[in-house]
C-alpha cells in the first residue's frame, strides 16, 4: 500500500512517500508508521493511541476517513492514504 506524506509529516519523515504491506484498518496502520517515524505518533494519534490525532487528516483513496468509518476503516494492498497535517491560514 501507499502512503503520501504531506506539509510538515513530509519534513518528518524525509520522504513524499513510501510502501508498506497493509494493515487491518486505519488504526493498525497509524500505529505501524508511527513505529518507523515515531516523530508522527503525536501527530497522527491521540495521546491514547486509539484515534486519530486533532491534527491529521487522513485521506483513503482521496476520501476522508470521518466520511467512511474513522479509524476502522479496512484498507487493502491496493489504497493509497494519505497523511496531512491540519492546516490554517488567513
Amino acid at each position: 500500500m501507499k502512503i503520501k506524506f504531506f506539509a510538515t509529516y513530509r519534513a518528518i519523515t524525509r520522504c513524499s512517500e513510501t510502501n508498506l504491506p497493509a494493515e487491518e484498518d486505519i488504526l493498525s496502520l497509524l500505529h505501524e508508521v508511527s513505529r518507523i517515524y515515531p516523530g508522527l505518533r503525536n501527530k497522527i494519534l491521540n495521546s491514547e493511541g486509539t484515534d486519530i490525532g486533532l491534527e491529521a487528516i487522513i485521506l483513503v483513496n482521496g476520501r476522508n476517513i470521518v466520511h467512511l468509518n474513522g479509524v476502522d476503516t479496512k484498507i487493502t494492498d491496493d489504497d493509497t492514504v494519505a497523511l496531512f497535517p491540519l492546516v490554517a491560514g488567513g
